[in-house]
């Protein structure tokens, strides 16, 4: 597992949490890990064979536990919102085993380390806040010859430290101590408890887009999810910025869209490059994902000029893209495209170039396992825009033959679909609904579902038909055209439910 973001909605990450459970603040040269003693040595996570992690619920909460000779001891690392906002980092460690136990909080490399009763301090920051008075303070040059000399350590120095610092707090059986952590520790608001953060985490997912799919797939996604809603881990990276706030379009998040779409203007240049050459494909692909938002095209005018400036860039430096990145410019360009289109502005749009020959293969092209691409690809897998209409469940698979599959309010530029696949015996029904931005505008696209019946065509705000998928046939098969049963407007018949 890679080091995990902690953070608050929106704020971006506060601090990383490293495979071991060691917590690197953002911006800070130093990090917190903890260490146990229990009745027989001393334990050290980093290496540790006993050692498990995971996410809680799949949420930016993180819990890592080891085993002593008597029971598990569990850190959990996650962030809350301070006073006006600011993100506040906090690292439990409970002791669940039915001993006493002593946990040393390591923090280093760092200079002028002093401690004053429960507060660790680097210089004039504070660095840790403990909810525990210490009752040993011992430092060495590095983590090894600390693991030496915590064994026989003994009092507290008040002289100021340097290199690596253990902080050893004694907590007995069932209960633990936490610390905040630096740099910035408003002790005056208490840290919210694990399953009022996450209850608070699950309110914020639940917005936008929602699916049901299946497991191991849903757990990866709600992850990603969880990393978009922090925000991008690097701000001063216009191409991270880019891709998130294409993924937060795509969940139509709407109201947290404003400030990344004006950093990517604030940053466009006289001849419409925004960073480099990736960064502006990145920027070209999220600006004209705001067609998904049903926002009035008067509205987004600055957003259309942005695009089209991009566009153009893209187009002249095209002849110096390598293969695969011209492959990620042709999308780009395409989406701008319709962007430009869906505003009234078709003739900004660049022409687009065919297709690169030969195809990229996908190992050539760079790496889309990002949160943030991840939820991009989930989402238009699930419910996508194409120039005929909607196409829907484009991702879906064969081991996911039998399993009902639900999407729900996911924006496309007609409005916010939903959708629900269930399964009557061997074959698929499908049932469908749009909730159009203007609730006075009649018009519908034509929905399709080419991953189970190429020749199937719906029509109508709400339907439903059952499919006529042949799994032991290849699914391009032709078959006669059908429409199925549609409603137009309203819900009835072709509400998912």
């Amino acid at each position: 597992m890679d080091d995990i973001p902690i953070g608050t909605i929106g704020a971006g990450a506060a601090a990383t949490v490293d495979q071991s459970g060691g917590v690197r603040p953002s911006g800070a040269g130093w990090q917190v890990e903890w260490w146990v003693a229990s009745e027989q040595r001393w334990h050290h996570p980093r290496g540790d064979h006993t050692l498990r992690q995971r996410l809680v619920d799949g949420l930016p909460v993180v819990e890592t536990a080891v085993r002593v000779p008597s029971g598990d001891v569990v850190g959990t690392a996650f962030a809350f919102a301070g006073s006006g906002g600011s993100p506040q980092l906090a690292l439990g460690v409970r002791n669940d085993s039915p001993l006493p136990v002593a946990v040393a909080f390591v923090l280093g490399p760092a200079s002028g380390v002093t401690v004053a009763g429960s507060e660790v301090r680097v210089g004039d920051e504070v660095a840790m806040a403990l909810s525990r008075t210490p009752a040993v303070v011992v430092a060495a040059d590095s983590l090894e010859g600390l693991r030496d000399a915590v064994v026989d350590a003994t009092g507290i120095s008040d002289a100021p430290l340097a290199g690596y610092v253990a902080v050893v707090v004694p907590v007995p059986h069932a209960q633990s101590c936490e610390t905040r952590l630096g740099p910035f520790v408003d002790v005056d608001v208490a840290a919210p408890g694990v399953a009022q953060l996450c209850a608070g985490w699950a309110s914020h997912l639940g917005r936008g887009a929602g699916w049901t799919i299946p497991s191991p797939d849903a757990e990866r996604v709600r992850r990603a999810a969880a990393e978009v809603a922090l925000g991008p881990l690097d701000r001063t990276d216009l191409g991270q910025v880019a891709r998130n706030l294409r993924a937060v379009l795509h969940l139509g998040w709407f109201e947290g869209a404003a400030d990344p779409t004006d950093v990517l203007l604030a940053a466009q240049r006289s001849k419409g490059a925004i960073g480099d050459d990736r960064a502006t494909i990145d920027s070209l692909s999220a600006l004209s994902a705001w067609r998904l938002s049903g926002v009035p095209s008067l509205h987004l005018e600055g957003v259309a000029l942005a695009t089209a400036a991009a566009a153009r860039r893209v187009a002249r430096r095209w002849q110096r893209m390598d293969p695969a990145l011209r492959s990620e410019a042709r999308e780009a360009l395409e989406e701008a495209a319709a962007f430009l289109a869906s505003v009234g502005e078709p003739q900004a749009a660049v022409p687009v170039p065919p297709p690169v020959s030969p195809p990229v293969r996908p190992e050539s092209r760079r790496d889309r396992d990002d949160a943030a691409s991840m939820v991009v690809g989930l989402v238009r897998g699930l419910v996508q825009d194409t120039n005929d209409g909607v196409e829907l469940l484009g991702a879906w698979r064969l081991d996911w033959r039998g399993v009902s599959i639900e999407a729900t309010d996911v924006p496309t530029r007609w409005g916010r679909v939903s959708f629900a696949l269930r399964w009557h015996s061997e074959r698929p029904a499908l049932l469908w609904e749009l909730k159009s931005w203007d609730p006075e505008y009649e018009a519908a696209p034509q929905f399709s579902a080419p991953a189970f019946d190429p020749q199937w065509v719906g029509h109508g705000r709400a339907g439903e038909v059952l499919l006529e998928a042949n799994f032991d046939q290849p699914l391009a098969i032709p078959r006669r055209a059908r429409r199925s049963k549609g409603v137009s407007g309203g819900s009835g018949a072709g509400e998912v439910s």
